[in-house]
């Protein structure tokens, strides 16, 4: 799925996501799948983020360059 799209891209994508949708005062507070839909735009988000950064060939852990 991610070989010709960024999977850290993806996860700042969903944060973007949740943060503008909380910005318009769109909250997952209603009920339980808009909580489901929240926390699985954040969970996925950051684990996106967190290890398309770290896959990356070009820096070490994630936040070095080679």
């Amino acid at each position: 799925m991610f070989l010709k799209t960024s999977m850290t891209g993806v996860g700042i994508t969903f944060l973007i996501i949740k943060a503008v949708l909380t910005y318009f005062g769109i909250e997952f507070e209603e009920s339980m799948i808009y909580d489901v839909i929240g926390g699985f735009l954040v969970a996925f988000g950051w684990l996106f983020t967190i290890w398309g950064q770290l896959r990356r060939g070009d820096v070490s852990w994630g936040l070095f360059r080679k």
